[in-house]
């Protein structure tokens, strides 16, 4: 396979997840937007913040703020995207037996993992 039809194949494969992924995030955000007027928890803006992410994975914590529970995973999904795309080229240059690109591409990702364990 050419590098040519390998990073046409790689930019094609990213495109559709991160389409797939904002879309995801959009109906999420606007969904969980509707939901806070609709129960008035949007008196003036800006409105509620996002949820801190261990508060957004506790399920049980949720009680009556699904409208902002869903916003903040819209959030979380498009702050996500970058580190899920460095992670799918990752994924293709190992398949492909590209081992520099692979090394770069890991570098990234530990360097993105790094950044959100540490505050960074």
């Amino acid at each position: 396979m050419s590098t040519r039809t390998t990073a046409a194949d790689l930019e094609s494969d990213m495109r559709k997840v991160s389409a797939l992924v904002s879309l995801i995030a959009i109906l999420l955000m606007a969904a969980g937007f509707m939901d806070m007027v609709a129960t008035r928890q949007v008196t003036s803006f800006p409105g509620a913040s996002a949820l801190p992410v261990p508060q957004v994975l506790d399920m049980a914590s949720i009680g009556n703020m699904w409208g902002l529970w869903a916003m903040s995973v819209g959030i979380l999904l498009l702050a996500l995207l970058p580190m899920l795309r460095v992670f799918l080229s990752l994924w293709f240059f190992a398949r492909d037996k590209d081992w520099l690109d692979m090394g770069v591409s890991l570098i990234v990702f530990l360097e993105l993992l790094s950044s959100l364990h540490l505050g960074g």
